[in-house]
């Protein structure tokens, strides 16, 4: 008779959870939380970012920031400026971005997680979804449609505004570091289809958003968004290379 594992029915035998996996969990249920924030951000009629473009809706827009005062935190066009370039960063950046981040808390916790076949769909989904919102992103970069020269007359924070001032770069900070972590992304999707490609592994290793002035308005956005950036990048990174030395 074949001797079955007391393992496997006994769950005092099973190994305890370890510290660094509780820890994982904790972080995956963070980055679900803020992946869930911005599909709704992107998908709800306020503020509806895949929307943008339209008339009824940028109306909308215009009408709840004006009448709940949001404006003394930011201006309109923070959400509205893409509308310069009708629809194509609606539905080439917003809403790629809305299934990407759909989609990356299920691919961060790996392959075990899910049917067999779901990992690899998933990843390739978030290939797709990732190559049409650099193409998003070109467009608006190429368009020169950043918040520090449309939202901010010129400002981007203090921090960016003191080192731009040295002219110890050909390019500003802020654009210097939004095309970093542009080119961060491809460099990881490049990664991810390359693992794919040798092994089958579609592990996504992630790179990787109150004054009332434009400078106080650009310090605040711009610093919350250093700290956010740095913090969800680091985060990602470390969950993702967890994953796959396991």
């Amino acid at each position: 008779k074949a001797v079955q594992d007391p393992s496997a029915s006994d769950t005092r035998l099973r190994r305890p959870e370890q510290p660094e996996e509780e820890s994982n969990e904790l972080v995956l249920r963070i980055f679900s939380v803020s992946a869930a924030f911005m599909v709704l951000w992107t998908l709800l009629p306020f503020p509806g970012s895949v929307y943008v473009g339209g008339e009824l809706h940028d109306r909308l827009v215009d009408t709840v920031f004006s009448e709940l005062g949001f404006e003394a935190l930011a201006p309109t066009s923070l959400l509205l400026k893409y509308n310069r370039l009708g629809h194509a960063p609606a539905l080439l950046h917003a809403l790629p971005g809305a299934v990407w981040c759909l989609l990356a808390p299920l691919q961060l916790r790996g392959a075990a997680a899910g049917p067999p076949g779901k990992h690899r769909a998933t990843g390739r989904a978030m290939l797709v979804a990732a190559g049409v919102l650099m193409v998003g992103y070109a467009l608006i970069d190429g368009g020169g449609l950043t918040a520090d020269v449309v939202d901010f007359g010129g400002h981007g924070g203090g921090l960016a505004d003191s080192l731009d001032a040295l002219g110890i770069s050909p390019l500003p900070f802020n654009g210097g570091g939004l095309k970093f972590v542009a080119g961060w992304f491809i460099y990881t999707g490049v990664q991810t289809w390359h693992s794919a490609a040798v092994r089958g592994d579609y592990q996504v290793a992630l790179g990787a958003s109150g004054a009332a002035d434009t400078i106080g308005q650009a310090d605040a956005f711009y610093y919350c968004a250093y700290f956010t950036t740095l913090l969800y990048w680091g985060l990602a990174e470390l969950v993702a290379r967890q994953e796959v030395s396991k």
